[in-house]
């Protein structure tokens, strides 16, 4: 009838620190970039007042291992920012989309066009051929010029335009 609890630590057992590694095993990295910064200002704070004081002797100290990531040296290349990275890979595919839908867009009013022309002329056509004389007969030049036309593409010579 008693219910068991269970224990966290019982839960990430298999590990063996707290935090992830990434992040420097939990708050020690927040610890160490503080510990950076408290040292860096006391170097510019030792810095100014050997300026003011007119000590041509202003304390040298060698930055610590640690720091080495903090501190910039300008022959060393700009690391690039994720964010920016990521915006740029987002502005190329933005740019392949754009002009996918671009090409898209052509390939439709081409499409639209040729079959546009090609309903002009079966349009035209069809007019030629309905076309009856006074008594309700067929016109038969215009069907001679039709037959005529379709044997001249046959034979691969240009066709008659009357």
């Amino acid at each position: 009838m008693g219910k068991t609890k269970t224990s966290k630590a019982g839960k990430d057992s298999y590990k063996s620190f707290l935090g992830n590694k990434k992040e420097g095993q939990g708050f020690a990295d927040k610890r160490k970039k503080k510990a950076a910064y408290d040292y860096l200002k006391l170097l510019k704070k030792e810095k100014n007042s050997a300026a003011h004081s007119g000590d041509t002797d202003a304390p040298k100290h060698r930055p610590l291992d640690f720091l080495r990531s903090q501190i910039k040296s300008p022959h060393q290349g700009k690391k690039k920012h994720a964010f920016s990275v990521a915006e740029k890979i987002a502005k190329k595919k933005q740019e392949e989309k754009q002009g996918k839908k671009r090409k898209a867009l052509q390939v439709k009013r081409d499409r639209e066009a040729a079959l546009k022309d090609y309903k002009d002329k079966k349009q035209k056509q069809h007019l030629k051929l309905c076309k009856r004389t006074s008594r309700g007969q067929p016109v038969m030049r215009h069907q001679m010029e039709l037959l005529l036309d379709k044997i001249h593409r046959q034979k691969g010579g240009g066709s008659s335009s009357s």
